[in-house]
């Protein structure tokens, strides 16, 4: 849980980042237009069907995060995060139309999540469509294939992670290891 926590601390923090470099890091409101008193974030989580608990307390953990940003010292020039949070029941379409109806209906600055395979693909494919941020809570081969502007990743790939591993053993004067891995929806 703690390591789940701090992978969706890093993501908020990210995506408070982009959130500062789109309003001018937190320097106060250009004359032209006063800064919004709230920013909208959005969350985009699978909260029921396959890998619900995952989503849950990724959501929990984002709600924390939230509520320890906005009780800060201003670290979003004095504005507060508004977080929205839909469900994609675990399914490609629900988490597309999520990321649809957040860019469009909720004017939302960037998105988090989802989790699962299936669904970030989806939200990924959406995110580049309507031109939103999406900092995605997984990391697979497939997500980062096509060049993708608007898509981050808060947690490594396997092929990072199994290099970084194999020059490890190296440096350890171990010239023989196999890998095995498995895929998890």
């Amino acid at each position: 849980m703690f390591r789940k926590s701090r992978l969706l601390a890093i993501g908020l923090s990210a995506a408070a980042a982009v959130l500062l470099g789109m309003s001018g890091g937190g320097a106060g409101p250009s004359p032209a237009r006063a800064a919004p008193a709230r920013i909208t974030l959005g969350a985009v989580l699978d909260l029921s069907g396959k890998g619900a608990s995952r989503g849950r307390e990724a959501r929990d953990a984002l709600l924390l995060e939230v509520d320890r940003i906005n009780q800060g010292s201003g670290e979003l020039g004095g504005r507060e995060i508004f977080l929205v949070t839909f469900d994609s029941r675990g399914r490609p379409e629900g988490a597309a139309e999520a990321v649809r109806k957040l860019a469009r209906d909720y004017k939302a600055v960037a998105i988090i999540g989802p989790i699962l395979r299936p669904t970030t693909l989806a939200a990924a494919e959406e995110a580049e469509r309507s031109g939103i941020p999406l900092i995605t809570l997984s990391s697979f081969e497939a997500l980062f294939d096509a060049k993708r502007r608007w898509i981050f990743s808060t947690a490594q790939s396997v092929s990072m992670a199994v290099r970084r591993i194999l020059l490890h053993m190296r440096e350890r004067g171990v010239s023989r290891m196999a890998v095995l891995a498995a895929y998890s929806a």
